[in-house]
């Protein structure tokens, strides 16, 4: 069995959907039914959605560091760890957002 990071599952499922994007993309110019212009618009729409998802593959994810002291007892790791991931969701969350 294999474990990777949420981020890299959900930037795995993003480079799934580019393909996607791209045959939608190639699909639209093939089509001979529909006007210049109104190729332009459906193109560039898609266009816009594959931009935006490589954008997003490609943005950095910003991990906080947090110090832990050897001092510290396993219930304050613990919290630690739960703030860590916290903190996590909440840069996940305002990034999608952003």
């Amino acid at each position: 069995m294999l474990v990777v990071s949420p981020e890299t599952f959900e930037r795995g499922q993003m480079k799934g959907r580019l393909g996607a994007l791209d045959a939608e993309m190639k699909a639209i110019l093939s089509k001979r039914n529909l006007k210049g212009v109104e190729k332009w618009h459906m193109y560039k729409r898609v266009l816009d959605k594959y931009l935006s998802t490589l954008s997003d593959i490609n943005a950095s994810i910003g991990i906080p560091i947090v110090r832990a002291e050897r001092s510290l007892d396993r219930g304050q790791r613990v919290e630690s760890s739960s703030a860590l991931k916290k903190s996590l969701e909440e840069l996940k969350e305002k990034r999608r957002l952003g």
